[in-house]
């Protein structure tokens, strides 16, 4: 938040509205307050997606492992949030992002949505044009970029970069996460002492029709031993 007034104000007030969905609580801490700079652009998310949609959910979904005959064939878009966390409005906020393959030359893409008239406090989403990897089995490092027109006198430049995850395309593998476990659930408690079983999963769309030869589980260190699971594919 921005508080005006300069040395004029002798009572402000803070006030925190929490707005949630299936959360548990909320918290407040470390709070601090410092003089705002006047130029600060400040990158907060990159990830990065294929650009046809997926057919049930209609998101954008984020492969890690992409199998050389899944590459979507409209490629994947590249997409960033930042904030002007400065006192003065800026011009041309922009966020791009360069792919570099293990081999070969980098590729930059660049922004589909310049800012013009960036205001003090909003927030920029922006999405860079489309990248489509070749078949070619490789590792590709993602790094964003954002920049306006003051961005020279940002007050903290390291925080106009970010990178993601390297993705890979590999000969037979087709995976979200990054050969790491960042998401999960738990069979729900129906307050009788009864635990029902949950059906999860993830999304994965098909481009071509292939033959689907092993499904790697992963479980949480936590799991009840004798856990049982089924594949259940739609």
């Amino acid at each position: 938040p921005f508080v005006t007034g300069g040395g004029t104000l002798n009572n402000v007030s803070i006030k925190f509205n929490y707005q949630g969905q299936w959360d548990w609580f909320w918290a407040v801490d470390d709070v601090s307050f410092f003089p705002t700079p006047n130029d600060e652009g400040a990158l907060l998310t990159a990830r990065f997606g294929a650009t046809t949609p997926d057919p049930i959910w209609a998101d954008h979904l984020q492969y890690f492992t992409i199998s050389d005959d899944q590459i979507d064939p409209a490629g994947y878009l590249f997409w960033g949030t930042a904030v002007n966390a400065g006192a003065n409005a800026q011009a041309n906020g922009r966020i791009d992002a360069t792919v570099t393959p293990g081999m070969g030359a980098p590729t930059n893409l660049t922004s589909q949505h310049t800012l013009a008239n960036w205001a003090a406090g909003d927030t920029l989403k922006d999405t860079t044009n489309a990248f489509t990897p070749t078949t070619t089995p490789d590792t590709y490092s993602t790094d964003f970029a954002l920049t306006y027109d003051n961005d020279a006198s940002d007050n903290d430049p390291t925080n106009n970069d970010l990178s993601i995850d390297d993705f890979q395309v590999t000969m037979s593998r087709y995976g979200r996460t990054p050969d790491n476990m960042v998401g999960g659930t738990f069979n729900g408690d129906d307050g009788a002492g009864s635990f029902n079983a949950y059906i999860i999963g993830t999304m994965v769309t098909a481009y071509t029709a292939q033959d689907i030869e092993a499904l790697n589980v992963a479980f949480w260190s936590t799991s009840d031993a004798g856990a049982i699971i089924y594949p259940y594919i739609i």
